[in-house]
């Protein structure tokens, strides 16, 4: 007679990806709209702000991982993931277990540079 011994933590971590890869194009939806709604600042308009005031400050350059953190903060730090979120768990597909806020603010950064074009 043998055992089977089933990893957890592999376990949990295949369902998340997986659940995840199911669910991204949904999870990308609601942020979409609900940034579009919440957030009147466009990230082109954002980065030229950003350079401007690095060089009234004599900076002599930017740094895109500052600017990336920067956005991250304002995001966490106002009520739009909280919003998200809430959205989010509106709907019956959406499984909290699989995602965590940090997760959803990282989601909300990438939806918000990467679709500005």
């Amino acid at each position: 007679m043998s055992a089977n011994v089933i990893d957890l933590k592999l376990y949990r971590n295949t369902r998340r990806r997986s659940w995840l890869r199911k669910n991204e194009e949904r999870i990308h939806r609601v942020i979409r709209n609900c940034l579009g709604n919440n957030v009147q600042l466009d990230f082109h308009s954002l980065v030229d702000a950003y350079q401007a005031q690095r060089r009234f400050g004599m900076d002599e350059s930017w740094d895109y991982l500052d600017l990336r953190e920067l956005i991250s903060d304002v995001l966490d730090h106002s009520e739009v993931v909280d919003e998200i979120i809430r959205e989010l768990r509106s709907h019956s597909w959406f499984d909290p277990r699989h995602v965590s806020r940090q997760k959803i603010l990282e989601l909300c950064l990438s939806v918000f540079i990467l679709e500005a074009g």
